[in-house]
């Protein structure tokens, strides 16, 4: 609905757009719907002003909304019906309507905009050619209107007068008198329909009733009353739907009604104190009846004005002073930017120059080497050459010497004397013998071994990653990541790790400059600490304890700058009360083999977006559920190729996102991804490091390293993420077992981990470093006692809830080891448990149990 004037139409139900409609005043007008401020209401602290229908609108039924203005933070906490009347506005409205209203509404509604009560007839008349189709004859003028009687005493204002050439010819006398009649009212324009009463019937009253003339009496004597209500108030507006006469009482009722919300209502135009008495022939004490007068509520809205435009002008000043500052700061922080600019530059070419300096050093070390070793060479071979040539030698002269013997012994033959040839054959024999003697073997005295020892293969690996060169952190390639991010429980301690990575994406010990920024929803600031992790250069620890429950804000930058995915936003909750826990919040899944059905079922998992994963174990896949137990997806068949199956036992979403299975029968770990796509596996049958009997529950702590219960050789086995063997806790004894068929497993938030030791009816808490263990209870059905514990899983808080299987109950362990509480009993009821098995905790916190012997996964 709308107070303002409908349209210009012409008598051929046409719409003339000669003229644009009249701006509203921006002062009154409403920023949210444009138009002349309806029951205006001001908002505390700001005084901005809207309609009351705008503002009950815009804050939806809420009784806390901010104020619409763009730049305004102002909040509002109570209820648009309770805002208080902005009569400031309201005597603006008043006065601007007064000044200016009637006239634009007579121009407006004047349809020819002649200057004289015939004008708009003649004008129409002399001009419908151009509204009629072509061959047809000109309208005949329009069928006069007249007057509610009750405004029709007294002369009409005088409107501008417009050029000769629109002066409209004299009309007969016929119709001089309606035309008269016309021109005394300014309220009787076409465009409100055939409705209008004839002269001489007051408004609201029976056609047969008369209207006197105006007296010297009270206004109400002489003016137009609401014939709709008995409060006797003056007509302000007209129903345009139900074409009555109403006050503004009967307005606001029209407007609450639903049947007539819709309607249009046009408001009469106010007129200033001249025209109010020509309307309604009053004079003397009558006009100060409608004349409106100041109020304390106005002059309180102008004071309440006037000092907040002093104090916006003290604010505008203090703004300029900091805008001012801000300005010079920014210079400073360009100089500084600069200066690091050439700084940057200058330590880039000392470490290039410095580079180059080790390097020719140990180049030339390399090179001085090569030479002493070439020289060693050069050496052995001259010393070679030497030791052949000087055999070299004998050799010539044996064989002289042979030659001579030779040479004798022919001699002495051919002389014929016996005694010579005896002589010279004992010294030939003597002869030969010392040559051979000389000689030796004959062989070359050297070889041909030369070798060359290079150095350790490490030392080549040395030379070849020599150096480093390292950068401060950067923060745009710098990350964060553990549950403290994200998620926390009041008062108790939250963790996260902040990796430090340089320029290159190459993790640094320069950490300088990190800081940490945890904001409560008080906006109160909370403590945090940080150390170094002594197992991974650049990786720091973050503690942090919240003290209010709700969404915190955590700002991670380094030397100013935010890190990947800062800030986050970590929801903390109060601690869970187990003493309320028994019903279950949900319950879904039977036997069967169809989508959502289940055989022999025994792990769970939850993924981050909170999809239920379950290992259905005798139909050999892995089925996904939604929050709500609807099925959303599965994978897996029998069989024993990659993503293929033999009784999976149990599940885990590891902190990359990946899910890993445990193949029991298959003796084997498979990891997917959420979507069953296959990645890789590991493990053969066996009981030699990274081989498995039948594993069967598996967990990953914050390193996402894999933990496996080797169940048929009782023993934990630890992997790392792509399923290389790690080390392993458990032993088989003579006298005695570390376990006997360990079953679930999971780790603490310290990376301490928690297995069931099944056959031994207890609870193990193993050390990080795998090199001690803790235990926790007995066979048995009191509280704290265990008879063939199962699954086991660790709550945000710490607390231990433990599937004690064959007594048909969860129970509770605080993180220290003491008894909470139990639920469950056997059953097949809400609540209650045949064998319970894997168990796992929801994002929401809720614990989800796996009801093997009702083939049934419940909600707690």
């Amino acid at each position: 609905m709308s107070g303002r004037f409908p349209e210009e139409r012409l008598s051929n139900g046409t719409t003339s757009h000669a003229l644009p409609p009249p701006t509203p005043d921006s002062t009154l007008s409403c920023a949210l719907c444009h138009a002349p401020l309806q029951d205006a209401r001001v908002l505390p602290g700001c005084l901005h002003s809207y309609c009351a229908g705008c503002l009950e609108q815009h804050a939806g039924g809420s009784t806390q909304f901010a104020c619409p203005a763009p730049n305004c933070g102002q909040t509002v906490e109570q209820g648009v019906d309770s805002l208080p009347a902005n009569s400031y506005y309201s005597s603006i409205a008043n006065l601007d309507i007064v000044g200016d209203s009637v006239d634009s509404e007579f121009d407006k509604l004047s349809l020819g905009h002649g200057s004289g009560p015939t004008g708009s007839i003649t004008s129409l008349s002399s001009n419908s050619s151009r509204f009629n189709p072509v061959g047809t004859a000109p309208m005949p003028p329009p069928l006069l209107r007249q007057s509610p009687p009750g405004l029709s005493l007294g002369p009409r204002p005088s409107l501008p007068q417009y050029e000769a050439d629109w002066r409209p010819q004299p009309l007969p006398s016929s119709v001089t008198s309606s035309v008269d009649a016309w021109s005394k009212n300014p309220l009787n324009f076409n465009p409100l329909g055939d409705n209008w009463k004839p002269i001489g019937e007051a408004w609201g009253t029976s056609p047969r009733t008369p209207l006197s003339a105006p007296t010297s009496g009270s206004p109400s004597s002489s003016c137009p009353l609401c014939n709709n209500c008995s409060e006797g108030h003056l007509v302000t507006s007209r129903c345009r739907d139900c074409s009555e006469d109403l006050c503004d009482s009967c307005v606001v009722a029209h407007n609450r009604v639903k049947l007539t919300r819709d309607h249009t209502i046009v408001r009469y135009p106010e007129t200033n104190k001249q025209q109010l008495n020509t309307f309604f022939g009053l004079s003397g004490p009558q006009q100060q009846q409608l004349v409106p007068q100041p109020t304390p509520a106005t002059s309180d809205v102008l004071r309440v004005f006037n000092e907040t435009v002093e104090k916006a002008k003290l604010e505008n000043e203090k703004n300029i002073s900091k805008a001012q500052t801000g300005y010079l700061e920014c210079e400073k922080a360009l100089a500084k930017l600069s200066k690091m600019s050439q700084q940057i530059v200058m330590v880039v070419g000392q470490v290039g120059q410095e580079v180059k300096d080790v390097t020719q050093q140990v180049v030339y070390s390399v090179q001085e080497r090569e030479q002493v070793l070439l020289k060693r060479l050069d050496r052995i071979r001259a010393v070679k050459l030497k030791a052949l040539e000087q055999q070299e030698k004998d050799i010539r002269h044996a064989m002289f010497i042979l030659d001579q013997v030779v040479s004798s012994l022919e001699t002495s033959i051919r002389s014929n004397r016996e005694m010579d040839i005896i002589d010279v054959n004992k010294k030939a024999a003597e002869t030969i013998r010392s040559v051979q003697v000389a000689c030796g073997s004959l062989e070359p005295h050297e070889d041909g071994t030369i070798m060359f020892q290079p150095p350790e293969p490490g030392l080549v690996q040395t030379l070849a990653s020599a150096g480093m060169v390292a950068s401060s952190g950067f923060a745009p390639l710098s990350c964060a990541e553990g549950d403290g991010l994200y998620r926390g429980v009041l008062g108790r301690e939250a963790k996260f790790c902040v990796v430090v990575k340089d320029h290159l994406g190459d993790t640094t010990v320069q950490g300088e400059g990190l800081h940490v920024g945890i904001v409560a929803p008080d906006n109160r600031p909370v403590s945090w600490e940080s150390v170094p992790d002594t197992t991974q250069a650049g990786r720091y620890l973050v503690r942090w304890r919240p003290h209010t429950e709700g969404e915190h804000s955590m700002a991670i930058t380094l030397k100013g700058r935010h890190i990947q995915d800062s800030p986050f936003k970590c929801v903390v909750r109060a601690g869970r009360d187990y003493g309320q826990v028994g019903v279950p919040v949900l319950e879904f899944g039977r036997e069967g083999t169809g989508e959502g059905e289940l055989c022999r079922p025994w792990g769970v998992a939850c993924t981050p977006t909170g999809l239920l994963v379950v290992a259905d174990r005798s139909n050999n896949r892995v089925q996904i559920f939604n929050r709500d137990g609807t099925f959303h997806h599965k994978f897996g068949t029998e069989g024993n190729r990659p993503g293929q199956f033999n009784r999976p036992a149990s599940v885990f979403v590891d902190g990359l996102g990946r899910l890993i299975v445990t193949d029991k029968d298959n003796h084997r770990m498979q990891v997917f991804t959420l979507e069953g796509e296959f990645l890789l596996k590991f493990g053969e049958k066996g009981s030699g490091n990274g081989q498995f009997l039948y594993p069967w529950d598996v967990a990953c702590n914050s390193k996402n390293q894999i933990l496996v219960s080797d169940t048929r050789n009782h023993r934990l086995q630890l992997f790392s993420p792509n399923g290389e063997y790690l080390t392993k806790y458990g032993f088989d004894g003579q006298m005695w077992k570390h376990f006997d068929s360990p079953r679930g497993v999971c780790f603490t938030q310290d990376d301490q981990a928690i297995v069931t030791d099944f056959n031994n009816h207890r609870l193990l808490v193993i050390k990080a470093n795998f090199c001690s263990a803790q235990f926790l209870g007995s066979e048995g059905t009191k509280d704290g006692e265990f008879t063939r514990p199962n699954g086991v899983t660790v709550d945000d808080e710490g607390n231990i809830i433990v599937a004690d299987s064959r007594n048909d109950r969860i129970q509770v362990f605080s993180s220290s080891g003491v008894f909470l509480r139990k639920f469950g009993g056997k059953g097949a009821g809400p609540g209650d448990f045949d064998r319970p098995c894997g168990i796992c905790m929801t994002q929401d916190g809720l614990v989800c149990v796996v009801d093997f012997g009702n083939t049934r996964i419940q909600l707690f």
